[in-house]
């Protein structure tokens, strides 16, 4: 605990043993920066790459989500190709959504998609996202379109 202004508080937010409304101390040398913590410039990499991400992962879901809900979309273009075989097949369809329902239900109880107890989902989801960000980033400088 530290006394900060005739309060005392908890300072479980920060490993500076300051408060957090006082002044910075200046760190001049790399021994300072070290005691204290991370340097400048190795915070200022790390949000770059934050942003980066979060810049890319955002561009490859409006891609993704304008691709599929524009008019001529993907969306569209299934609806298109299964409204026939759905309308004329109905048992067809019922017996395939009922293994759907099933297969979803699994899944979710796996916790598949969480990364419970594999981790390696979700991050291939996230460089599948960045993959399209990038892709979607190039399309729209080289031709000026999604």
């Amino acid at each position: 605990m530290a006394r900060c202004r005739g309060v005392w508080r908890v300072l479980w937010f920060t490993r500076a043993r300051h408060c957090y409304n006082a002044p910075q101390p200046h760190l001049r040398t790399a021994a300072q920066r070290h005691a204290y913590g991370r340097s400048t410039l190795s915070l200022f990499l790390a949000f770059l790459e934050s942003f980066v991400i979060v810049v890319l992962v955002v561009a490859g879901l409006v891609g993704i989500f304008h691709n599929l809900l524009r008019a001529g979309g993907w969306l569209e273009g299934v609806w298109e190709y299964l409204a026939p075989i759905i309308f004329t097949n109905v048992t067809a369809s019922i017996i395939v959504g009922g293994i759907a329902i099933v297969a979803i239900a699994w899944w979710h109880d796996r916790h598949i998609y969480k990364g419970k107890y594999n981790k390696k989902v979700p991050t291939i989801v996230l460089y599948v996202l960045m993959a399209a960000g990038v892709y979607y980033i190039g399309r729209y400088a080289l031709l000026g379109t999604l």
